[in-house]
């Protein structure tokens, strides 16, 4: 649901009919407005352990192996079914690289590899939004995990490196700059636009 849409069932949401009952799923609670998570019960699902969810990944997938499925279910932080459906995918494991490259690009104050990077989000809206919450989890890994299997991105070299090389203070903000440009794309922003907007934000926020 775009803005709109969360802004007109907020009052049924409020006074609901006795014989209904309203779910409302998410990827990220981060997605719905705060004015309907504040007329909710919100529960969050905790992603499976690593070694447990690879091992069910090799199960159902014959052609992955183990230390495969375990890597794809730490990017994915314990979701099954978008592991899988990125094993199935090549789409899923590129965007992945890109936000490594993102990543990357950010420490080398490289703005041509940042543009680069990003453009294999001109087609494809929800991409940039998946994009936004790998590099969302991959900062907060940069700020908070001291070891490997503190990684909830997965993505720990990418960590590993932005902590290196960039402040606590530019690492808080890239966070909060993944929550706006998610909330652009929801919008319906133009995604030419979205992404001149990640490119400047993302440099912004690291002081370029």
């Amino acid at each position: 649901m775009n803005t709109a849409a969360q802004n007109a069932i907020l009052k049924i949401l409020e006074e609901p009919p006795s014989y209904a009952v309203f779910l409302l799923t998410a990827d990220s609670k981060s997605m719905l407005l705060d004015t309907v998570l504040s007329r909710s019960v919100v529960v969050a699902l905790e992603g499976v352990d690593a070694n447990e969810g690879a091992k069910y990944i090799c199960e159902s997938l014959d052609s992955v192996d183990f230390e495969a499925a375990k890597k794809t279910i730490q990017t994915f932080n314990g979701n099954i079914g978008k592991s899988i459906d990125s094993l199935k995918d090549t789409k899923t494991a590129e965007l992945v690289d890109a936000c490594r490259e993102i990543c990357r690009a950010l420490v080398d104050d490289s703005e041509y590899a940042l543009l680069k990077a990003c453009a294999i989000f001109q087609k494809d809206r929800q991409s940039i939004v998946f994009a936004c919450e790998l590099l969302k989890n991959i900062f907060r890994d940069a700020l908070f995990s001291d070891a490997s299997n503190d990684c909830i991105s997965g993505q720990i070299e990418s960590a590993r490196l932005l902590k290196s090389r960039l402040t606590r203070q530019k690492l808080t903000r890239l966070v909060s700059v993944c929550d706006e440009l998610k909330k652009a794309v929801l919008m319906n922003a133009n995604n030419s636009l979205i992404i001149t907007k990640i490119c400047y934000s993302l440099r912004e926020a690291v002081g370029r």
